[in-house]
C-alpha cells in the first residue's frame, strides 16, 4: 500500500493537522528566532479554534478533551514560568515544547493531554485538592478581612477629611464676616 493511499483511509483532519506540524517544525528550523512565535501559534491558535467547535458541537468528550488540553497547557506553562531562565538555554527547547504539545492535542484516543492528565496530574490533585483549597480559602478569607479593614479604614480617613474641611470653611466664612 502507498503512502497515498495510506493517506486517503486517514482522516482529513488528521492529514492537514499532521501536515500543518510539519510546516510548523520546517519553519521553526529555518527561522530560529521565530521558535517562540511558531511554539505558541502551535499551542494556542489550533486548540483555541478547536475549543470553540467544541463548545458549540453536541458531542458531550470534545469538551473535556479540550478542557484537558488547557489544563496540560496552564500546568506546564506555570513551570515554564518559574523556570524559563533556564529552559530557554536548552538546545531545542521549543522545538520540543511543541512537539510534545502537538501529541497532547492529536487527535487520537489516548493523547498527549489524557496520558499526562490521567497519570500525573489528576492523582496530584486527588492528593493535593483539600490542602490546595484550604490555602485557597485562607488566602481569601484573608484577603477579605484586608478589604473589610481597608474599608473602614477609608471610611474613617474621609469623614475626617471632610470634618477638616468643613473646619476650614468654616473658619474661612467667619473670618470673611469680620472682615465685613
Amino acid at each position: 500500500m502507498s503512502v497515498l493511499d495510506k493517506l486517503k483511509q486517514m482522516n482529513l483532519e488528521v492529514v492537514y493537522y499532521f501536515l500543518g506540524l510539519l510546516l510548523f517544525t520546517v519553519l521553526y528550523f529555518v527561522f530560529q528566532f521565530t521558535r517562540i512565535v511558531v511554539c505558541h501559534t502551535v499551542l494556542l491558535l489550533y486548540p483555541a479554534w478547536m475549543s470553540l467547535k467544541a463548545v458549540e458541537s453536541k458531542a458531550p468528550n470534545e469538551d473535556k478533551k479540550w478542557l484537558t488540553y488547557w489544563v496540560i497547557l496552564g500546568f506546564v506553562s506555570y513551570c515554564d514560568f518559574l523556570a524559563e531562565s533556564v529552559l530557554r538555554y536548552i538546545p531545542f527547547y521549543y522545538l520540543v515544547k511543541t512537539a510534545c504539545f502537538a501529541w497532547c492535542m492529536a487527535p487520537i484516543e489516548n493523547n498527549g493531554s489524557v496520558v499526562l492528565f490521567d497519570r500525573l496530574l489528576h492523582p496530584m490533585f486527588k492528593r493535593y485538592e483539600k490542602t490546595i483549597d484550604g490555602a485557597i480559602n485562607r488566602t481569601f478569607s484573608r484577603a477579605s478581612c484586608i478589604a473589610a479593614k481597608a474599608k473602614k479604614e477609608a471610611k474613617e480617613g474621609s469623614e475626617k477629611l471632610l470634618d477638616a474641611s468643613q473646619s476650614v470653611h468654616d473658619e474661612a466664612s467667619g473670618e470673611n464676616s469680620k472682615a465685613k
